[in-house]
């Protein structure tokens, strides 16, 4: 509290033109839905990373991602760093877990979403990944794993929140 108090009495910095902001975190955070109001806000393009994937190779996601994950994350990176600086990006969901070196030169916001939402979301979601199954129940769809919800935690040291480097 004290580093937000002295940070918010001292002067504002703006963002240089050139840093991209980066919106991460688990999928079905509302990254997507944060984007366009982030652009406007910040008065800079909007790139959904997932939908720039889509366009550039014809692929869909969730078949690519189930049968070449490796191939996926790489063509998911390339694309990150292909585009123009200075940008709001909407990163897929496994981004900050697979990329987190390739946010070092942007601002990176980290969508926040709580365990019960994530789950909901993802068991309302017919044409997304969904859940794990759980086998306890004989049921498919009833499980989403906390210990991949919370994973995401152990990604924030590698992202600097709130400040950027030229």
């Amino acid at each position: 509290k004290a580093e937000w108090e002295k940070r918010r009495a001292g002067p504002f910095e703006p963002l240089p033109r050139n840093v991209t902001v980066a919106l991460v975190g688990h999928r079905a955070a509302g990254k997507s839905q944060l984007l366009p109001r982030a652009a406007e806000l910040l008065g800079r393009f909007a790139v959904d990373l997932d939908d720039e994937l889509v366009l550039r190779t014809g692929r869909e996601l969730k078949d690519w991602v189930e049968n070449d994950e490796p191939g996926f994350r790489l063509a998911e990176r390339a694309c990150f760093e292909s585009l123009q600086p200075g940008i709001v990006v909407a990163c897929g969901g496994g981004f900050l877990a697979h990329h987190p070196d390739a946010l070092k030169s942007c601002v990176a916001v980290i969508a926040p979403i709580s365990f019960e939402t994530y789950r909901a979301r993802l068991l309302a979601d017919p044409a997304g990944p969904g859940c794990a199954p759980d086998p306890t129940q004989g049921r498919a769809g009833e499980r989403c794993d906390r210990h991949e919800f919370r994973s995401i935690g152990a990604f924030r040291r590698f992202i600097d929140v709130g400040r950027y480097r030229t």
